[in-house]
């Protein structure tokens, strides 16, 4: 491709709390609801529309505190309507609880994503080396055992309690 190729990068995000936190599960399956695959939110709500050629979210959590996130490329004229259609998407997890089938999909795709670290040593040991760090390997077990327990209501009251417009 010959010549200029300009895009406009965003990254839009709020405190969340650190990985051992109860809200740390409900958070990233809402990354989950909101921005993974062709399923997710923002892809029908934002992407099919053609306002962003790429976005995600993610929930990221290295330690006591993390940040909940959302990036997204697109061209600098839409930044304004694709800022809109993120934000009324990011309401609609404010306005009422995801669907029963939304919720099992994040469920499913971070189980699945945790199994596929478990294939590999390397992967195993990476798994195991940021749990111990965080104070205990065990700790995995346990937040696959919250993720799994989560319910529709809880990934809500997670939603309103860091995602709000004053945070």
């Amino acid at each position: 491709v010959v010549g200029d190729i300009v895009h406009t990068h965003l990254e839009w995000g709020w405190h969340a709390p650190g990985a051992l936190a109860a809200e740390a599960a409900a958070l990233d399956l809402l990354a989950v609801i909101l921005g993974s695959g062709r399923a997710s939110r923002f892809y029908h709500r934002v992407r099919e529309r053609g306002l962003v050629s790429t976005i995600s979210a993610y929930n990221y959590t290295p330690g006591n505190i993390g940040v909940f996130g959302v990036s997204a490329e697109l061209r600098a004229e839409d930044t304004r309507e694709a800022l809109e259609a993120i934000a009324r998407t990011i309401g609609s997890a404010l306005d009422a609880p995801p669907r029963a089938a939304e919720l099992e999909r994040a469920k499913h795709i971070l189980e699945a994503r945790l199994l596929r670290r478990l294939e590999s040593a390397e992967g195993q040991a990476r798994l195991l080396a940021e749990w111990e760090a965080l104070g205990g390997w065990q700790l995995a077990d346990r937040y696959m055992e919250q993720l799994l327990a989560m319910q529709p209501d809880d990934v809500h009251a997670a939603a309103h309690a860091y995602l709000a417009q004053d945070q």
